[in-house]
């Protein structure tokens, strides 16, 4: 609403004129009044402003679909590359076994990290070996793949052993435990470990100075797979001096799965790493 802008020149002396003052109201309210709004001009204002919201949301509607197919290539791209490595972890840690008489197979070797309490089969460490104490033991959980790979043909009952191994300067005893590398006289480990092995009856403890541990398979079908979980259990891994533990012996203990020792299998270390074959 416009005001009319009015120059009044006065004189002082004229100021108690009454007559003055009121032609100066009527003067300050002279054309000071427009026209009001008409209801056309707001109308179209306001189909305005729709059509510029409406526009708006169109953009942003566009920008979240491009949003959410740029993410899903990106998931496909993630999904992918991830498959990749997982099957390169896999075959890093898989030795393919001849057993004779045209039987083949391969079998996987895969630990599941340091941990206490729940094991990937389900079982709870220390059900199957009593004497495990969570306050100073180190649990590893690893699980044995197995599978066939000899073509029409089933595979028939079989045993594989898991071997124990010193890496570096962990030295390995008893006598069936074994060595790669030299190893000092810093962290000899002798008998201190054993296994919590798991099976669809229930678990059972297998100690360090008793034989191998063995995994009794078959028979199945070519192409099959099957698995078995155990626990590897290293005692007094904490103590006074290392109320930690002493992480060493992660990369200094491996594992290995095979139907024979032949020099060739892939050893896996307790932080799962590939250390040989």
């Amino acid at each position: 609403m416009a005001v009319a802008a009015i120059t009044v020149n006065t004189d002082p002396s004229s100021l108690a004129d009454p007559t003055l003052i009121d032609a100066l109201k009527t003067a300050s309210t002279k054309d000071s009044v427009a026209p009001a709004c008409t209801a056309p001009a707001m109308a179209a204002d306001t189909d305005a402003i729709k059509a510029q919201t409406s526009s708006l949301q169109s953009a942003i509607t566009g920008v979240s679909t491009a949003a959410v197919k740029l993410q899903n290539a990106v998931d496909v791209v993630t999904a992918s590359v991830q498959a990749k490595e997982d099957a390169a972890a896999h075959a890093a840690r898989t030795s393919h076994i001849d057993a004779g008489n045209g039987y083949t197979f391969d079998i996987t070797l895969v630990a599941g990290g340091p941990t206490i309490g729940q094991t990937g089969s389900g079982h709870i460490v220390g059900e199957g070996c009593g004497d495990f104490n969570p306050d100073t033991d180190l649990a590893v959980p690893y699980t044995v793949t197995l599978t066939s790979t000899t073509k029409n043909f089933d595979i028939p009952n079989m045993t594989t052993g898991i071997f124990i191994y010193g890496l570096g300067d962990v030295e390995i005893s008893p006598s069936f435990g074994w060595s790669i590398g030299g190893y000092g006289s810093a962290n000899k480990l002798r008998g201190g470990y054993e296994a919590e092995l798991y099976y669809s009856s229930g678990s059972s403890c297998w100690q360090s100075d008793s034989t191998l541990i063995g995994v009794n398979w078959g028979p199945f079908p070519p192409g099959s797979t099957s698995t078995f979980n155990f626990t590897f259990i290293v005692k007094g891994y904490k103590n006074p001096n290392q109320p930690d533990g002493d992480s060493r012996l992660l990369s200094g203990i491996g594992l290995s799965a095979s139907a024979w020792l032949s020099g060739s299998e892939k050893v896996i270390t307790l932080d799962n790493k590939v250390a040989g074959g």
